[in-house]
């Protein structure tokens, strides 16, 4: 009878790479964690009816926020890891609407900057991790892992997908 996630070749060879692919998707995780957090200095959704920009980073953090959760989700329930907790964010990453002084031009000037500063490196990173949430799904898949962890990843990489549509659909690069 063959394991539930038998490719054949060597015995052993299956667990090396099941542990090989779930030390690359943890790796993977802390750098889609590092982006969201990079997008999360700020509650970008609160200014996006001053700042265009900001509209697209809070579409960002969100599509981030599902594929880092399917992708935690897949490594602790398919991978045997543990969980490192659901909080990503430290107290002090979030801004409040008190300390927002929107009739500042400067402060908006400022801000928009920053914005644009954060999509540019979006767009320089985003189309790699797409590429890597695809490849990490189809490896998953040849590796015969159950349909649960297939459908995952596939969520995963879709939502970084968007997440790149939405980067260059707002002319912050070029795929």
């Amino acid at each position: 009878m063959d394991p539930v996630w038998g490719t054949g070749g060597a015995p052993g060879a299956q667990t090396d790479q099941m542990r090989m692919l779930g030390e690359n998707a943890a790796a993977f995780l802390e750098r889609i964690k590092e982006a969201e957090q990079r997008i999360a200095v700020r509650e970008w959704w609160m200014l996006g009816e001053a700042i265009p920009e900001a509209r697209i980073l809070a579409e960002l953090a969100s599509l981030l926020a599902v594929a880092r959760g399917e992708l935690e989700h897949t490594i602790v329930d398919h991978f045997g890891r543990v969980s490192l907790g659901a909080d990503v964010f430290g107290a002090e990453s979030h801004t409040s609407s008190d300390s927002m002084p929107l009739s500042d031009p400067v402060w908006l000037a400022e801000r928009t900057q920053e914005a644009r500063s954060l999509l540019r490196a979006a767009a320089q990173v985003l189309p790699a991790y797409h590429r890597y949430g695809v490849a990490l799904r189809d490896h998953v898949s040849a590796l015969r892992l159950p349909p649960e962890a297939i459908h995952s990843l596939g969520i995963v990489a879709d939502r970084l997908g968007e997440a790149v549509e939405t980067v260059f659909e707002a002319g912050s690069g070029a795929p």
